[in-house]
């Protein structure tokens, strides 16, 4: 790809790993994306992102003949580029806030979200589980470990479908969040395909679940948005969702993925997983009243 990327961007870097390269301050990459992605608009974000954050952003650069996407073997791909900065929680709130009240153009309905989400599970559970092979090291103790996510899947699900049926289909405060890789990693944070107009709730979830935040940390960031109980209550069924795991797992049938580590990891974390969700549903509880959980409340009290 290191001449792909000459011809039409004029970079010929001395490292090129992973379709990736930095310059200075600044990290490139070369990445598919979907000829259908509104990427004038993704531009206009990056803009705005830029006023906000005192000239930072990520941008999608044009090619030599000021396109945005260049094809390879008919694979459309985009250069992107993203500043390296240090990005901490006030970035995040920042950013929301810089976005508060956007624009959706496409309509925004938790029972869209629920119809997803349930159907991934579905695929997980009837399709990809069957591929991976029963001679692994540790087949036995990996299905262990999936029966406990499908259970928080499914709890998760029924959660959400709660929400909705006590609060309703709609959360206000639409903002720009992340779709996939939620951190404070300047990559994730600024890239511009990882974007998705959502409630904040959506980050705040997948940061805690990230291990980004400890306890006092996640306290603290919720008390700087003042959630409703709605979108606390979305919230907590975001958190236990295993959308990593799902995620992992969809990839790994979709390219024949090695991921033997991965769920090696994932096993040893359901202890961790089990203690994170007890604590951010207690104090979910207590400070938004959430509905009660009743395996979660009877586990603990053992």
């Amino acid at each position: 790809m290191i001449s792909f990327l000459f011809d039409n961007y004029g970079y010929y870097p001395s490292s090129f790993n992973d379709n990736t390269f930095e310059y200075k301050d600044w990290i490139f990459k070369l990445v598919r994306v979907d000829n259908n992605s509104n990427l004038d608009l993704i531009e206009q974000y990056n803009e705005k992102i830029k006023l906000c954050f005192n000239g930072f952003s990520g941008h999608i650069i044009k090619n030599r003949n000021n396109q945005y996407i260049s094809y390879s073997n008919s694979i459309p791909y985009a250069l992107i580029s993203v500043p390296k900065v240090n990005v901490n929680v006030s970035d995040y709130l920042k950013l929301h806030s810089c976005f508060t009240n956007i624009q959706n153009n496409k309509e925004y309905s938790l029972n869209k979200v629920l119809k997803v989400e349930e159907q991934k599970y579905e695929f997980i559970e009837n399709v990809v589980l069957s591929s991976i092979r029963r001679d692994l090291d540790s087949y036995t103790s990996y299905l262990h470990m999936f029966f406990y996510y499908f259970g928080l899947a499914e709890n998760s699900l029924q959660y959400l479908s709660d929400a909705i049926h006590d609060f309703g289909d709609k959360l206000d405060r639409l903002t720009l969040t992340h779709k996939k890789n939620t951190s404070f990693s300047s990559f994730d944070f600024f890239d511009p395909f990882n974007y998705i107009i959502d409630n904040p709730i959506r980050d705040i979830a997948q940061l805690f679940k990230n291990e980004n935040l400890t306890k006092i940390e996640m306290e603290k960031f919720l008390d700087m948005y003042n959630l409703s109980t709605h979108e606390a209550s979305v919230l907590f069924s975001y958190i236990m969702y295993p959308q990593q795991l799902f995620d992992e797992l969809i990839e790994f049938y979709d390219n024949k993925k090695d991921i033997s580590s991965f769920l090696f990891k994932e096993k040893n974390k359901i202890s961790l997983n089990k203690q994170k969700i007890k604590t951010i549903y207690y104090i979910l509880q207590y400070k938004y009243n959430i509905r009660p959980i009743k395996w979660i409340e009877n586990e603990a009290s053992y």
